[in-house]
């Protein structure tokens, strides 16, 4: 399989930035956080920085304790040119 360098990872086998222990830190942080209000995270970055890498392997460390009680959906708008576009296909 060739591999492209703008190409996510998508295991920790490939991590050569050292970014699980991050992402394991953030999953815990997601997988203990419990009030009544919406939790958001924001991942910023130049583009080819890691971001959907770093995504990938949260994800990882979430679904790896528990995949009987937790899912994860994607979703990305970038393509979508209003908002009732956005609120239509998410929900």
């Amino acid at each position: 399989m060739v591999k492209y360098f703008d190409c996510p990872i998508q295991d920790e086998k490939e991590d050569k930035l050292n970014f699980e222990p991050f992402a394991k830190k953030i999953a815990e942080g997601i997988l203990k956080y419990n009030q009544n209000q919406t939790l958001i995270l924001s991942i910023e970055g130049e583009w080819g920085s890691g971001k959907s890498s770093l995504m990938n392997l949260i994800e990882n460390e979430i679904i790896e304790e528990n995949k009987d009680k937790i899912e994860i959906m994607h979703f990305s708008p970038w393509l979508l040119t209003n908002i009732n576009q956005v609120i239509k296909l998410f929900f």
